[in-house]
C-alpha cells in the first residue's frame, strides 16, 4: 500500500512538472508571437505611411494639372431628348480638343437606366477617359431615390475631389454637355497657368446656350457660333486647389454640406445658382475672377459678338450643347425661361414616375426609360 501511494505522489509531482513546463512555453510562446507580430504590424504601418507620405508629398509637389471636370445625370424628357448625354458626350469626345495639361474627368451621376450607363461607360471607355460612377442605390424609397438620382452637387462634389487627388491644381466644373472651343481652352489655360491665378479660389466662365442645331468643331470662335446661341446664361465654375485650403478657414464654407456644392439643393433648386451668388455675397475680387460673369437665368443678347469680346478674352467660355441632339427634333431650339420651367417640371414629374416602377419592380431597360 506504501508502494502505490508513493508511486502516485510521484506521478502527480511529475504531472505537475509537466503542466508547469508547458504553461510556461506556451506564455513564452505567445511573448515571442506577439512581438513579432507587433514588430510586422509596425513595419507594415511603416511601409503604408511611406507610401502615402511619397504619394501626397508628390501631390502637393507636382500640381500641375487643370481637370475638366463633367457630371453626367438622368435624362428627362421632354425637357431633353432620351439620349442627348450619350448623343452629347459622343459630340465632345469627336470634337473637342484638350490643350496640354489639361485631362477630362466624367463623373456618371446616380443614372437610373443601367442600359444607358452601360452605352456611356463603353463610350468613355472606348476613348480611354477617366470616369467615376455614382450608382443608383434601388430599394430605398421612391423619395430617397429621387434625392439622389436628382443630386448633381454630390456628383459634382465627388468629381471635385477626385480631380484634386489628381494632381488637379484648378478643377473646371462643367455640366455634361459644355462644349469648349479651342479659342475658349487657350483663354483659360493661359490664366490658369499663369502667375496671378495663383491667388485665387475660384474663376467664373461665362456660358451661352445653343439654340440651333449647327455644326461646330475645335476650331469654331465665339463670333462664328454668336448668330446661333442666346445671351449669356448661369456661367460656369473652376476652383483653385487653393480651396482645400480656404474651406476650412471660412464659416459659410464649414457650414455647406458636402465639400463645396450643397447636396442639400437638388435639381432645380437652385444648386449651382446659389453657390455663385454667395461666392460673390461673400468673396471679394481678390478670391474670384470674372465675377462679372453672368450668374442668374439669361440675360439679354448682346446686339454684336464684338460687344462681348472684353469678357470672353477675360474670362473664356462655354457653349451648352442643345437639349435635343437627335436628327429627328428641329433644327431650331429657343427654349425661354417659363418654357423651361414648364419642360422641367413636366420631365421631373416623368422621372418620379419611373422611379416608382424601378423600385416596385427593381430593374430598368432602356424601353422603360427612354
Amino acid at each position: 500500500m506504501r508502494l502505490k501511494l508513493r508511486e502516485w505522489v510521484l506521478l502527480s509531482l511529475l504531472f505537475c512538472l509537466l503542466y508547469f513546463f508547458f504553461f510556461m512555453d506556451s506564455i513564452l510562446t505567445r511573448r515571442v508571437t506577439k512581438k513579432a507580430t507587433n514588430q510586422f504590424v509596425h513595419l507594415q504601418m511603416q511601409v503604408q505611411n511611406w507610401h502615402l507620405e511619397e504619394k501626397w508629398r508628390r501631390f502637393q509637389e507636382e500640381p500641375n494639372t487643370i481637370v475638366v471636370l463633367r457630371i453626367l445625370s438622368n435624362d428627362l424628357p421632354p425637357l431633353h431628348s432620351s439620349n442627348q448625354s450619350l448623343l452629347n458626350t459622343k459630340y465632345i469626345l469627336e470634337k473637342e480638343k484638350l490643350p496640354s495639361g489639361f485631362k477630362r474627368l466624367w463623373v456618371l451621376n446616380s443614372i437610373a437606366n443601367k442600359d444607358k450607363e452601360k452605352d456611356l461607360v463603353e463610350l468613355l471607355t472606348s476613348h480611354g477617359e477617366v470616369f467615376d460612377k455614382i450608382p443608383l442605390v434601388l430599394g430605398k424609397s421612391v423619395t430617397a431615390m429621387e434625392s439622389q438620382a436628382l443630386n448633381p452637387n454630390a456628383g459634382r462634389n465627388k468629381g471635385i475631389v477626385r480631380g484634386f487627388r489628381m494632381g488637379a491644381k484648378w478643377v473646371v466644373v462643367f455640366d455634361g454637355c459644355s462644349f469648349v472651343t479651342k479659342e475658349s481652352y487657350d483663354t483659360l489655360s493661359t490664366f490658369l497657368n499663369s502667375k496671378t491665378s495663383a491667388s485665387f479660389i475660384f474663376h467664373f466662365i461665362p456660358m451661352v446656350r445653343l439654340q440651333h442645331k449647327v455644326q461646330m468643331n475645335s476650331e469654331t470662335t465665339y463670333q462664328h457660333s454668336f448668330p446661333y446661341t442666346s445671351g449669356f446664361q448661369e456661367c460656369q465654375l473652376a476652383v483653385s486647389r487653393l480651396y482645400l485650403h480656404f474651406r476650412n478657414h471660412v464659416s459659410y464654407f464649414k457650414r455647406q454640406k458636402g465639400f463645396l456644392f450643397d447636396e442639400r439643393r437638388a435639381y432645380a433648386n437652385a444648386n449651382k445658382l446659389q453657390l455663385l451668388v454667395d461666392i460673390k455675397e461673400h468673396l471679394n475680387n481678390r478670391y474670384v475672377h470674372c465675377r462679372e460673369a453672368m450668374i442668374g437665368w439669361t440675360s439679354d443678347k448682346s446686339d454684336a459678338a464684338s460687344k462681348d469680346q472684353s469678357l470672353i478674352s477675360k474670362c473664356g467660355y462655354i457653349i451648352r450643347l442643345p437639349y435635343h441632339p437627335d436628327d429627328r427634333s428641329p433644327i431650331e431650339q429657343i427654349l425661354l425661361p417659363l418654357h423651361r420651367v414648364h419642360f422641367r417640371d413636366r420631365a421631373k414629374n416623368n422621372f418620379v414616375k419611373i422611379l416608382k416602377n424601378l423600385s416596385h419592380n427593381g430593374t430598368t431597360s432602356k424601353k422603360k426609360l427612354s
